[in-house]
């Protein structure tokens, strides 16, 4: 499979989010577990079906109580009550002015209701609704109405997930190795992901067409209704970063034998289901089946069964039948809920032309085999319907504000807790969450997660790396999880004079950067134009073996090369801030014989490292597993060694041509120079410079 360039989302110089999704608990993230006995809720995902271009709620779900009513506003292309084509009847257990005729076409929603598996919510909307259906899904991705409308500039899910994992971005983690959200069926950005600081959005539509090859089932046909073609509002860049760990999970995952219909939306919901049997801890997963802008040809003529919006509504039925039972079988339907939206209804009357234009409220399904089933809400009054060419619903007849459908998920479904619901800017709606999770799986009130990161207490997050490969003299680390993603290889018993050849076992403690108060991830110490940063994660080494090694060890780094560019960056930008003179190359410093912590290990100055540093001189570099690794060959004293990539930013002192740092200062430990007359970097281990390259 070739690389591609994926779509992001950008926020001036910020980066898409790098985290996965294991958004409310993690063994690994102490600060997100939920109460005890509750870490089942740290599984489960949330998928969204837009439907976008706005669904016709009416010919969706018919009153059946109102049907002359429903007739006369729509004598063209009403539904018919009994004969050819006719309505399902929903649920004959619903009070008589309640009664739902169900469009002839969703034979798979009517099995899922029948199931209890199926909520449908009745007379969704917003305050005043905007009749653009930019305008309108921007509003509702944003957790906005059209009284507030000038506000609606993040989304509401961006900014819960940037609640839960703040200051992530662009670095995915051993404990967050998937993206946090996958944007499904459509190049566009989904408006929802966006948060302050940029993006939890991965858009999976450049490597749709290969995934479903895979699938074995034909490359998708996708076009998108005209608003959004023209919606060009952020860039395109790479997003390698996730590239394979997306490939593994697919690769890693199946499917059962479930059928599922030939659509473009069958295979988006096939794909997630495989990829969370393949170990996929995506919280969020958006999918499009677009194409309900119906203002002409909604039904046939004569047979008004058929049609765009039968098409439409049998695709959604089907594939979201099917995705049940693939679920099922594959042991997922535990984890998953599905919850669909459009950015509006339609209008109550036709339009003369086979169609409807655009209105207000509609219908809202929220699917899973642990929703509440029923139907939330009555009927819409069809005689509230504005007169003339108008034939909108009165905005009285919207029930439930959709912030109330989004709001009950987040908390009772994913167990967002009240802080995060803050975050969302939803809390107005917390005190009116609906009936859409069963009791005895509702994460309100003892299964929340606890709020976000503490940076005063918990600014870092230590991740303990395992043994998991032996390979040609080589032992390799990985984080607990996972076989291949390496971060550490020890050659114990290398060949020469003074390698060591005592066996031992070691533990190798990984500590990645998780809180800073500047622009890039990386902790810097400074003074005026003097600074020490280091990179976004460091180790730690002891050896906890009764023997201890008694020579050197070679030893691989599998550092990311996006922590080392960001690490460049951020002292790239000190030096332009501050005015410093010279940046050092990325150095890689060890301390020996004891812990090395940051920040306290840094000193106040800005001027390195409070203790003895060795350099560690890089020997070679290679990839392993589509891994790269940098090689320090000749490792003494790994004991309590504790290390880093690290950079100096300095100013030239006028009394001393030799190196470029301030005269001498009580300790030369941890400091950096660079020595003109032998043109190399050197570091002072409280004994010596020794070059560092």
């Amino acid at each position: 499979m070739k690389r591609r360039n994926f779509l992001k989302l950008s926020s001036g110089a910020t980066i898409g989010l790098g985290i996965n999704t294991d958004g409310l608990a993690s063994e690994y993230l102490d600060w997100l577990a939920p109460a005890p006995n509750c870490t089942q809720v740290s599984d489960r995902v949330l998928v969204i079906i837009r439907l976008a271009g706005a669904n016709d709620g009416l010919n969706t779900l018919v009153p059946v109580a109102q049907y002359d009513t429903y007739a006369s506003l729509r004598p063209t292309i009403k539904l018919n009550l009994a004969g050819t084509g006719a309505l399902i009847n929903l649920d004959g257990t619903l009070a008589a002015a309640n009664q739902l005729g169900l469009h002839p076409s969703m034979i798979g929603f009517k099995s899922l209701y029948d199931s209890g598996k199926l909520n449908i919510v009745q007379n969704i909307g917003y305050q005043d609704t905007n009749q653009s259906h930019f305008t309108s899904e921007i509003i509702m991705s944003c957790g906005k109405d059209g009284t507030t409308v000038s506000q609606a500039k993040y989304g509401f899910i961006g900014k819960y997930l940037n609640s839960i994992y703040p200051n992530l971005s662009g670095n995915p983690q051993p404990f967050m190795q998937d993206p946090l959200a996958l944007h499904f069926g459509s190049i566009n950005p989904a408006i929802g992901f966006i948060h302050d600081q940029g993006t939890s959005e991965y858009n999976m539509s450049p490597l749709e067409g290969t995934l479903y090859n895979q699938l074995r089932i034909a490359s998708p046909q996708y076009s998108e209704y005209n608003d959004a073609l023209n919606y060009i509002r952020f860039v395109e860049s790479g997003m390698d970063k996730y590239f394979n760990r997306v490939e593994t999970v697919f690769k890693n995952g199946s499917n059962s034998t479930t059928t599922y219909p030939n659509s473009d939306l069958a295979r988006q919901l096939k794909t997630i289901a495989r990829m969370i049997k393949g170990g996929s801890k995506t919280k969020i997963f958006q999918v499009t089946l677009a194409g309900f802008d119906t203002h002409g040809s909604q039904v046939v003529g004569g047979a008004t069964h058929m049609g765009t919006h039968a098409n439409l509504l049998q695709m959604l039925s089907s594939s979201m039948s099917s995705f049940m039972t693939d679920l099922a079988a594959l042991g997922l339907d535990e984890r998953v809920m599905t919850v669909t939206f459009s950015e509006f209804g339609r209008k109550a009357r036709e339009n003369g032309g086979l169609g409807t234009d655009h209105g207000n409220i509609a219908p809202l399904f929220v699917i899973g085999k642990h929703v509440s089933p029923g139907v939330v809400g009555t009927p819409p009054n069809l005689n509230n319907v504005h007169g003339g060419t108008d034939g909108r619903f009165f905005e009285t007849e919207m029930q439930y504000d959709y912030r109330r459908v989004y709001t009950t998920l987040l908390q009772d479904w994913l167990g967002a807790a009240n802080s995060s619901i803050q975050a969302a800017e939803l809390e107005t709606f917390q005190s009116q969450k609906l009936n859409l999770v069963s009791t005895s799986q509702n994460a309100y009130p003892d299964c929340l997660a606890t709020s976000g990161i503490d940076c005063a207490t918990s600014p870092s997050s230590v991740i303990k790396a395992n043994l998991v490969a032996e390979i040609a003299g080589w032992s390799y680390y990985s984080f607990p999880n996972s076989i291949d993603q390496y971060v550490f290889g020890i050659e114990k018993f290398p060949s020469g004079i003074g390698a060591n050849t005592n066996p031992f076992d070691v533990n190798i403690d990984i500590t990645e950067i998780l809180c800073t108060t500047h622009q890039y991830k990386h902790y810097i110490k400074s003074q005026g134009s003097e600074a020490m940063l280091a990179a976004g994660k460091y180790f730690n080494f002891s050896i906890i073996s009764t023997l201890k090694p008694n020579g050197f060890v070679n030893i691989r780094w599998f550092i990311e090369d996006q922590l080392l560019n960001d690490l460049s960056s951020a002292a790239a930008t000190f030096q332009s801030a501050n005015g410093s003179s010279f940046l050092s190359p990325i150095l890689y410093l060890k301390k020996t014989k004891t812990k090395l912590t940051l920040p306290e290990n840094f000193r106040t100055d800005g001027l390195g490292l409070y203790y003895a540093v060795n350099s560690m001189q890089i020997s070679e570099t290679g990839i392993l597993n589509q891994r790269k690794y940098i090689q320090f060959d000749s490792v003494t004293k790994i004991d309590g060694t504790g290390g880093g990539a690290f950079i100096r930013a300095s100013s030239k002192p006028s009394n001393d041509s030799n190196y470029n740092i301030p005269a001498p200062i009580t300790s030369n430990k941890g400091r950096v120079r660079f020595n003109t007359l032998t043109n190399t970097f050197e570091g002072y281990n409280g004994f010596e410079w020794s070059p560092l390259h």
